[in-house]
């Protein structure tokens, strides 16, 4: 696996390699063949040109059908968990992915273009070419399973539209031209092209439906089963993973709003089913890792076309068309009178029937056995067909596909001597179990203290936890809150990832059966992961964020009066320690809720978010559900009265 992992840091510095020895032989080689070749060398390299230069269309279309295969494959073999070593093979499928999306589109635009201008005195391998343009335009058309890697993809729908245009009037161009006697071909062709117009245009409308998350979030609403009566009880034993994802579709609308800042509350019995499970961090953690997958498919999929009746229609007449193409090129090529020897034209153009049935097939099945699938007929009370598909579902393991949250997050911890540039300190980890429900602890500990202050809720950024560790002079009141609550927030971060450090070396040297060890964990876990984002992720943060900052190695003067002066009480370990982490807790909220929205979003492109966006889903959800009905001029005196100070950059935002 080194050579993975070595892949998965270097990759694109060797692509770009890779484009300087392609301009290298394209330089060279014209030049070397005006020399002489000897021996096997030289047939060699006849053989190669003569590959490419009567076979370059069939080779680049077979490249295209390659590419598509792997924009079908890949975004659901990222749904399953990596553990381990074999976390380094997911990174390098996820480069893998973004080389194939961006080559699909740009090989099938270059082999339309290069059709319509060659020639062919064979009238079946012309006919069989304008088949080809029409397979391409159904390339060009996607797969379900992904239409964008970031949201950027979905605000380029105009340009997909233009290629829309070019690639149609291509196609149309190809077909007359490349036309012969044969009908069965004809007729292959046209359905096929027919098929491709319609993916196309479906892709561009999901592109342009995705780029707005207002539109996503009406669409779950509609989606949304209907408002449940009554309380949920939670059911013996734990939870089956399609229990977890009806439920997860139930929370779904509330945890959509939190992106677009829609004030939506938890209904009477979405809150139930948060307070049935309070206590239970695998289920809390779960629901919210599952309604981060389904906002996955609705940014980045062809979710938002696939679960209405036209999309159901496209993709049943696709299936169909796919089959009938297949069908008429079988009798054509059977045909003896027809057949006129083209053996490696025609098994190109079976390859190209052949992938394009599979991921039809693929497709449709998909489709059909979805947990969306499964959530409409369940709104429809078509419960017969939705116990059938819940039956397919169990035979193919479709809830063992892991929509969950991998467990890795990013770390830093700074380095002596490190450059700029430098990958030192930067690492990937996977997170502890004991850690996780730490940080949930601490979530509940901000939810009680607040009593409903969803302000003070916001806001608080280490000062509720402070107020465990009590400091009696003002002075150093003043220092510590200067430093940690009022400063800056990146330089907070630096001074707190300093103070904690100190915190922390007495307990260094335990044994792990201490029951210290997990808490003082914790605490580095979190504090390199705040780095991490710090380093590698700035976005997620709020702003501004000075890439410059360092940790300082050495203790400075004001780390060691702010440590002096929280560690002067006469308090216990366990108390010390828990106090430290949640600042910690209380800086990862804060800044999930005050970076850019679309930094969240954007997160997502991998199927699964950061470990601050759960975080962030996770404490509204609590908030919202432990929540009393007070009236409204309680809460706006709470507000007033809240002591935080309010940085300038903090703009809308939720709990």
């Amino acid at each position: 696996m080194g050579v993975v992992k070595w892949w998965t840091k270097n990759g694109i510095q060797v692509m770009v390699l890779f484009s300087l020895l392609f301009q290298l032989v394209l330089f060279a080689i014209p030049i070397a063949r005006r020399h002489s070749w000897l021996g096997k060398w030289k047939h060699l390299a006849r053989l190669l040109s003569k590959l490419l230069w009567l076979n370059g269309i069939q080779v680049m279309v077979l490249f295209s059908l390659l590419f598509q295969l792997v924009l079908f494959a890949i975004p659901i073999a990222r749904r399953h968990s990596w553990p381990g070593k074999w976390r380094h093979l997911a990174r390098l499928l996820s480069k893998l992915l973004w080389l194939s999306y961006q080559l699909a589109d740009k090989t099938a635009l270059y082999v339309l273009g290069h059709m319509a201008i060659s020639s062919s005195p064979s009238s079946e391998h012309r006919q069989l070419m304008a088949l080809w343009a029409a397979l391409l335009l159904v390339h060009l058309g996607g797969q379900d399973t992904i239409t964008a890697l970031a949201p950027e993809d979905n605000r380029l729908w105009k340009r997909h539209l233009l290629t829309l245009v070019v690639q149609t009037a291509g196609v149309l161009y190809v077909t007359p031209v490349h036309r012969g006697s044969n009908k069965q071909l004809s007729a292959a062709a046209g359905l096929m092209a027919f098929l491709g117009f319609v993916k196309f245009v479906e892709r561009i409308y999901v592109l342009w439906f995705s780029a707005d998350m207002r539109n996503v979030f009406g669409l779950v609403g509609r989606l949304a089963p209907p408002a449940a009566e009554g309380i949920y009880t939670s059911p013996p034993g734990p939870m089956q993973q399609e229990e977890a994802l009806k439920l997860a579709h139930r929370m779904l609308k509330f945890s959509m709003g939190q992106f677009i800042d829609d004030k939506a509350e938890l209904a009477t019995y979405q809150r139930s089913v948060i307070m049935a499970h309070h206590h239970d961090n695998d289920t809390l953690y779960k629901l919210v890792e599952l309604q981060l997958s389904l906002i996955h498919d609705m940014l980045y999929t062809k979710s938002p076309s696939i679960h209405t009746w036209l999309g159901c229609l496209i993709r049943a007449f696709s299936w169909v068309a796919t089959v009938v193409t297949g069908t008429l090129l079988v009798f054509h090529f059977v045909s003896s009178t027809n057949y006129g020897g083209g053996g490696f034209d025609a098994g190109v153009t079976f390859t190209l029937l052949a992938g394009a049935f599979i991921l039809e097939t693929a497709s449709l099945l998909k489709a059909a056995g979805s947990t969306w699938t499964v959530q409409i007929l369940d709104n429809r009370r078509w419960n017969g067909l939705r116990r059938m598909i819940l039956l397919f579902r169990r035979l193919v393991k479709a809830a063992d596909c892991s929509r969950r949250w991998p467990g890795f997050i990013g770390t830093y911890r700074e380095v002596a001597g490190r450059l700029p540039w430098s990958r030192d300190g930067l690492s990937w980890e996977e997170i502890k179990p004991k850690t996780k429900a730490y940080v949930l602890d601490g979530i509940r500990r901000m939810v009680a203290d607040c009593q409903g202050n969803e302000e003070m809720l916001r806001t608080s950024r280490g000062g509720l936890s402070l107020q465990r560790l009590p400091v009696p002079n003002r002075q150093e009141q003043e220092l510590v809150q200067n430093n940690i609550i009022h400063n800056e927030f990146d330089e907070s971060i630096f001074i707190w990832t300093s103070v904690s450090r100190r915190f922390v070396e007495p307990f260094e040297s335990l044994d792990e059966a201490n029951p210290l060890c997990p808490l003082r964990d914790a605490i580095i876990q979190i504090s390199e992961y705040m780095g991490y984002l710090f380093r590698k992720k700035p976005d997620m943060l709020p702003p501004p964020v000075r890439h410059g900052m360092q940790v300082p190695l050495e203790f400075t003067d004001t780390n060691r009066r702010i440590h002096k002066a929280l560690n002067r009480g006469d308090f216990t370990d366990l108390s010390k320690l828990e106090a430290v982490l949640g600042v910690w807790v209380e800086m990862l909220c804060y800044a999930a809720s005050y970076c850019n929205r679309m930094s969240h979003t954007t997160e997502l492109k991998n199927g699964t978010g950061e470990f601050a966006t759960i975080v962030w889903l996770v404490r509204a959800a609590l908030f919202h559900a432990s929540r009393t009905n007070r009236p409204q001029q309680a809460v706006a005196a709470e507000i007033q009265a809240t002591p935080h100070h309010r940085p300038q950059h903090q703009r809308r935002h939720t709990g």
